[in-house]
């Protein structure tokens, strides 16, 4: 899935491609999540002109002109941008044509939403509801980090740094390369961690978001050119039962609020 660092390479990339545009055509297959029928989500689009795209969280957000956007939200596909026809896919949920001759495809798969919404629908729909803080904002401190510790103090780590209401844009991939650098145990309450711990966490996502968006997303996730991100992760299914690369421990996997957590039981006790 598309997460924070993921979304912010394609936002930079998409407003250095796309700004400016105007959709000729548009062709939309009724797969994955939307919220308007076929024809209607074709129609809206066609004739409008791409004003900018911003990102926030695990969501895309491409105003059109006229006061439309178009959100593509917890994203598991791809978002491909073509100058050769050649190279556009057989399979895709959106083919966007320009004017230009140049093309934009999205391919959802599994929990991908596509919505077309009016500037005033933006809020209105129960998910993603109202999302938090960035963690890559400038308003994100290790201060304000602390208040949200002690503000849900009785809850596990997971459950905090994955709720989107409260820190927008982390899912399982980068959640765990987050506390594995910072020593902690995803189940440990948020409300028993150290000073010290809570300084190394909040610089721990900090420096591995921030360091994601420099090598362009993670390695299983392609940019609007079709690149791998450069971020090797740590942990994941690749690494069950192999040396932790810090203390030579075989990292184990553990069940928390119904997904998989890869951890290494020696470093994050």
């Amino acid at each position: 899935m598309y997460e924070l660092p993921d979304i912010l390479v394609l936002v930079q990339q998409m407003n250095k491609e796309l700004k400016g545009k105007a959709i000729e055509c548009a062709i939309f297959n009724e797969k994955g999540y939307f919220n308007l029928p076929k024809k209607d989500f074709e129609g809206v689009l066609v004739g409008k002109t791409i004003e900018s795209v911003e990102g926030k969280g695990k969501w895309i957000f491409v105003k059109l002109s006229s006061d439309t956007y178009m959100q593509i939200g917890e994203h598991t596909g791809h978002v491909l941008y073509h100058t050769d026809i050649k190279t556009i896919p057989d399979v895709y949920t959106l083919r966007v044509d320009f004017t230009d001759n140049t093309v934009l495809t999205v391919r959802n798969h599994g929990m991908s939403f596509l919505r077309v919404v009016k500037k005033e629908e933006l809020g209105t729909f129960r998910y993603p509801g109202a999302l938090g803080v960035s963690p890559l904002d400038g308003s994100f401190t290790a201060e304000s980090f602390h208040v949200i510790l002690e503000q849900n103090s009785a809850r596990t780590l997971k459950a905090v740094l994955l709720d989107q209401t409260i820190l927008a844009g982390l899912g399982n991939g980068y959640f765990q390369e987050i506390i594995f650098r910072a020593g902690v145990h995803p189940r440990r309450k948020a409300g028993d961690l150290t000073e010290e711990e809570r300084r190394g966490l909040y610089t721990a996502m900090r420096d591995v978001l921030m360091n994601a968006v420099t090598l362009g997303g993670k390695e299983d996730i392609t940019d609007l050119y079709g690149n791998p991100g450069g971020y090797h992760k740590v942990l994941g299914a690749h690494s069950l039962g192999r040396p932790c690369p810090v203390c030579g421990t075989s990292i184990e996997k553990i069940n928390i609020l119904g997904s998989t957590t890869y951890i290494c039981p020696s470093c994050q006790k």
